[in-house]
């Protein structure tokens, strides 16, 4: 687990989503070009948890689907001809 926080002023947070049981945060973060996959402790406000950072490969980002011990993350490559879609999976 790397420890990153949304400081850099050019980092901006996309698809922003709540866990099953609405104690966790899970959103990705654009930070000049680099994606990542956070996964933060909400259950105490304003206390905001970062617990998991995940890198993600450089793909355009269409969705973020909690599970139960699952997140799935979609996303479309534009590199060749046709359009690749691919499905991420990582651990809630």
């Amino acid at each position: 687990m790397s420890e990153h926080s949304n400081t850099d002023i050019n980092a901006s947070i996309l698809l922003n989503r709540l866990s099953i049981d609405e104690k966790k945060a899970i959103y990705i973060i654009n930070d000049n070009g680099v994606m990542r996959l956070e996964i933060a402790d909400i259950s105490q406000l304003p206390l905001v948890t970062l617990l998991t950072t995940y890198d993600l490969p450089a793909l355009s980002y269409a969705d973020v689907i909690p599970e139960e011990q699952i997140i799935y993350v979609i996303g479309t490559s534009f590199n060749s001809s046709q359009a690749q879609t691919t499905i991420l999976r990582y651990p809630l």
